[in-house]
């Protein structure tokens, strides 16, 4: 009897567990579902907006949407050309920035040196966008090669975690005023943040926003605990049959 106890008990406990775990994912999923849900709603107000100046782009314009009774969506959408692009930035402008988030000179010295041996310029130079057209974005393979230097162009801001040198600290730092959507050389000061603008005066590197190309995050909490968040990039084509096209979706 002890014995069939300690099994029926066993199997309960077993059986609560994977309830749980069931759950978890549940909700985990749903979160994630409110985040893309987010990102939906920022591109159809990009795509909206007759005048995307009215936006209030400089540095992020930012909303909360509540799309279900227990979950707020924060939602954050960035000029691309507000901050400092991976692929196109000259060495000045990213070790400037680097500085300027508080990485000491020598750290800014190898960040900017790993940015720069990260590049590919035969692939960075193909399928280029520029403000007169909307040309084909080179299809570049997902670089996944852990604690190494990426040998194509970056493909999200994100890779910069595989860099010496980058830990939780530093990549918190750098991240909201990097990109790899612009593909312009300098940041516009009217559509980028403090740190970027200072970066950029440091520099004498500034650039002129091209209105095309758009960073989005949207993050999303539980009640229950469950936490998502979603980027996307992407760029606005002048095309009715397709206004805009998606350059990377990042679940996290």
């Amino acid at each position: 009897v002890i014995l069939l106890g300690g099994l029926v008990g066993g199997l309960l406990m077993t059986a609560g567990s994977e309830a749980r775990l069931a759950r978890n994912l549940i909700a985990v999923e749903k979160a994630q579902n409110l985040a893309e849900a987010g990102i939906n709603r920022a591109i159809l107000l990009l795509l909206s907006s007759d005048d995307l100046a009215e936006l209030e782009l400089g540095g992020a314009a930012g909303f909360t949407l509540r799309l279900d009774d227990a979950a707020e969506i924060a939602v954050t959408i960035r000029d691309s050309c507000g901050q400092i692009d991976l692929n196109w930035a000259p060495a000045p402008l990213l070790s400037a920035y680097a500085v300027a988030v508080g990485l000491s000179p020598a750290s800014a010295r190898q960040f900017t040196e790993a940015v720069i041996a990260g590049r590919e310029d035969g692939h960075r130079s193909s399928g280029n966008l520029s403000p007169s057209g909307f040309g084909q974005l080179p299809a570049l393979p997902q670089v996944a090669v852990p604690n190494a230097i990426p040998v194509a162009p970056w493909q999200t801001r994100r890779d910069i975690a595989r860099l010496p040198g980058i830990g939780p600290r530093e990549l918190a730092a750098l991240l909201p005023g990097l990109t790899v959507n612009c593909r312009e050389q300098g940041a516009d000061p009217q559509y980028a943040g403090a740190d970027v603008r200072r970066a950029v005066t440091l520099s004498g590197l500034p650039g002129r926003s091209h209105r095309l190309a758009y960073d989005i995050v949207a993050e999303v909490k539980l009640p229950g605990g469950a936490v998502a968040a979603t980027e996307a990039a992407l760029w606005l084509t002048r095309d009715s049959d397709a206004p805009y096209r998606i350059v990377h979706w990042y679940r996290r």
